[in-house]
């Protein structure tokens, strides 16, 4: 693995699939690790609302009632209210990313579930479509892009990896389940999520869970190890 660390702690970024098992990891990361060392977890594909996305994210509600109600401009006010819903999203996430560094510089373990990519498409990455065909889509596309680049990548990636079609029969035991087309929409989500020069893990989670979070704890007790030594 390349090092990529801040002087003290360390962001561990947990990221896969939808129904590949990543919350069920961080959980058991941050219980597993908990015992050695001072750890938070975060969730980042839907972090808390700020001061900044607050007022986005009422703008979008209000656009979305009226979206309703106006026949003649229901597909344009659909549109923004989306667009401005994706953008509080990425300024709440952005804000979380920061949260999540700053304790780390602080001496913290952090993992997180999920982690921003930053390519149009990725997983709990940008949502406007480059090509938005309104002015204001385009402006809006352009900003969410430029938050999300802005972000800094997590120290170490661990990326969960289970098949597709397990992904899908897990999902079918949901008290909810997605679509089929959803799950799929996620494994190739999941792929485009990409940080070059980060550590990365792989999780093979078809193994007991036991013996994944054991393997994992492992491999980033020697990680943190190497890196004060």
């Amino acid at each position: 693995m390349t090092s990529n660390t801040t002087a003290a702690g360390l962001v561990v970024a947990v990221i896969g699939p939808d129904a590949a098992g990543k919350t069920a990891i961080a959980a058991g990361l941050s219980e597993a690790l908990g015992a050695q060392r001072r750890v938070i977890s975060m969730h980042l594909g839907t972090p808390p609302e700020t001061l900044a996305s607050r007022p986005l994210r009422l703008a979008s509600r209000v656009l979305h009632r009226l979206s309703a109600t106006d026949a003649g401009q229901s597909g344009r006010t659909g549109r923004a209210a989306l667009y401005l819903r994706a953008l509080a999203l990425a300024v709440s996430r952005r804000a979380a990313v920061g949260r999540a560094h700053k304790l780390a510089v602080r001496g913290l373990l952090v993992i997180t579930d999920r982690y921003p990519g930053r390519e149009p498409g990725s997983a709990s990455g940008p949502s406007i479509a480059p090509a938005a065909t309104s002015r204001l889509g385009g402006a809006l596309a352009r900003l969410e892009r430029s938050l999300y680049r802005r972000m800094p990548p997590p120290h170490v990636v661990v990326r969960v990896r289970v098949p597709v079609d397990e992904c899908m029969r897990r999902n079918a035991t949901r008290a909810t389940p997605k679509a089929e087309a959803t799950i799929r929409a996620s494994h190739r989500a999941a792929e485009l999520v990409r940080f070059p020069g980060v550590a990365e893990l792989d999780a093979d989670n078809t193994r007991p869970l036991a013996a994944v979070i054991a393997g994992l704890s492992a491999d980033l007790v020697g990680y943190v190890e190497r890196r004060s030594a």
